[in-house]
């Protein structure tokens, strides 16, 4: 994995659960992201489009 390019990743995330809603108010939701992406918590930033969700690009 050393020859990794430094990539830029978007995603799109739309949960309504009950452990969405607590790690966000804890401030651990980016948080354990990053852990389960193995990458710094600083390399995520939330960008609040205010869109909402789109069924049709579901998969």
């Amino acid at each position: 994995m050393s020859n990794m390019k430094n990539n830029k990743i978007t995603i799109e995330i739309k949960s309504n659960s009950k452990k969405c809603e607590q790690l966000r108010d804890d401030g651990l939701f980016f948080e354990t992201i990053a852990d389960a992406l193995d990458i710094k918590r600083k390399d995520i930033k939330e960008i609040n489009t205010g869109k909402k969700y789109d069924k049709s690009r579901s998969n």
